[in-house]
């Protein structure tokens, strides 16, 4: 373990929290609190064959229109709960997470504007920079043309460790049964099963 890189996550960690107070603690974080946005994005939490988290999520269930209407800290607060849940997890703990994103259905312009800007990179902070958990996997399914596009400029600009950790399979079932295991794809999700 790097105990200096572990302390600074944790110092990121309780900085950032720490400047997201007034928004996380009144009312305090439970599945009560946040079901408004949860009911709004299809969101799942389940482990794999091999013991990782899988965090679902499946866009094109993803209720765009009434999420521009939700406040922008009743999106934030979902993430944290959810990410919370995740990190509490002793699976996630010793196994690493999955993210798991199915992009069916899903225009360039309601995926560049499901959250406004600065909401966006407050989440993407938190998830990228301050969480402690280890990703192992980032999994994109049925990818509309404008992604790959995308993904593929900025992969010449990645890193090979984490061009590894990117894996993008067929719109098939098959494809990501070989990744987690068929038993364990959230009912409903992407109408798999």
């Amino acid at each position: 373990i790097n105990v200096s890189k572990a302390f600074r996550r944790l110092t990121a960690y309780a900085t950032w929290m720490d400047e997201q107070k007034a928004v996380l603690l009144d009312p305090p974080l439970t599945l009560e609190s946040v079901k408004t946005t949860k009911d709004l994005l299809y969101s799942r939490v389940a482990h794999d064959d091999c013991g990782r988290v899988v965090w679902w999520l499946d866009l094109a269930q993803t209720n765009f229109k009434a999420i521009k209407h939700v406040p922008h800290s009743e999106i934030l607060r979902f993430f944290v709960w959810l990410s919370h849940l995740v990190m509490t997890d002793k699976s996630a703990q010793e196994n690493g997470i999955i993210f798991l994103d199915c992009m069916d259905k899903v225009s360039f312009y309601s995926y560049m504007t499901m959250l406004p800007y600065q909401l966006g990179i407050t989440i993407d902070k938190f998830m990228i920079g301050v969480t402690p958990l280890k990703t192992k996997l980032v999994v994109f399914l049925k990818r509309p043309l404008w992604f790959d596009v995308g993904f593929g400029l900025l992969s010449v600009f990645l890193p090979s460790r984490m061009k590894k950790r990117v894996e993008q399979p067929g719109p098939d079932q098959a494809s990501i049964e070989g990744i987690v295991g068929i038993k364990n794809i959230p009912v409903g999700f992407d109408s798999f099963n």
